[in-house]
Formats: structure tokens, sequence, C-alpha cells
């Protein structure tokens, strides 16, 4: 069923209580409370009468943490790498460093462990 914008939806995680969804445009965001990793099903249905109209089900993984930036200090315009070390990184994870004004792309070389140059 196409979901129409301007319409009141509800998103349901698991067995809590349904909370408000927003649509904007072709995507529907949904909030949800401290969720813990793993499986979890999802709703979405009618403000109004609850009737979900869609379910399915996601996987939700601990997001990344940051503990520590090497070195703390960077000369600019000296080149170098900055390592940042942490957890919960990951190969696809899509993370930046700022220097100044100037952002560069983070590689991820494990799992606690991101470079940037």
């Amino acid at each position: 069923e196409n979901l129409i914008c301007g319409d009141m939806y509800v998103c349901k995680f698991g067995t809590a209580s349904p909370c408000n969804a927003t649509i904007l445009e072709s995507l529907i965001l949904c909030s949800a409370d401290t969720v813990e990793p793993g499986n979890l099903s999802l709703s979405i249905g009618h403000y109004k009468s609850h009737d979900f109209i869609f379910g399915g089900y996601l996987s939700f993984v601990s997001g990344p943490a940051f503990e520590h930036v090497e070195p703390l200090v960077q000369q600019r315009d000296v080149g170098g790498t900055i390592t940042v070390k942490g957890h919960n990184f990951y190969a696809h994870m899509q993370a930046s460093c700022a220097f100044g004004q100037t952002f560069s792309l983070a590689t991820v070389v494990s799992s606690f462990l991101l470079h940037c140059a």
C-alpha cells in the first residue's frame, strides 16, 4: 500500500507501544527508545486505527563509540594520519574527520580503529 503524505502513521518496535512516524516524501522516520542490539520486528500502521500495513524485521547494531585520538595536536598542511580509537566501527561505515574547515573520509582499519589522512 502506498503511504500518503499528510496522513498520520505510527511505528511499533517489537512489543513496545506505538510511536508517531514522520513521512518525508518516500521516507518514513521512526524514533525508538533505547534498543538493544539484535533482531526486532517493526510494524507501521495508520495513526487512528493502528491497522498495521507493513511488518518486517530489522537488525540493530550498537553505534560506534570514539574513545581516543592520536596525535592530539597536528600541524596544518603537514600531512600525516590521525588515528581514532574506539569500538563498533564497521567496514561500510561512512565516517569523516574534520580538520578545521577541511573534511576527509575515514578509513576503517578494524572494529576498533579508524584512520584519517
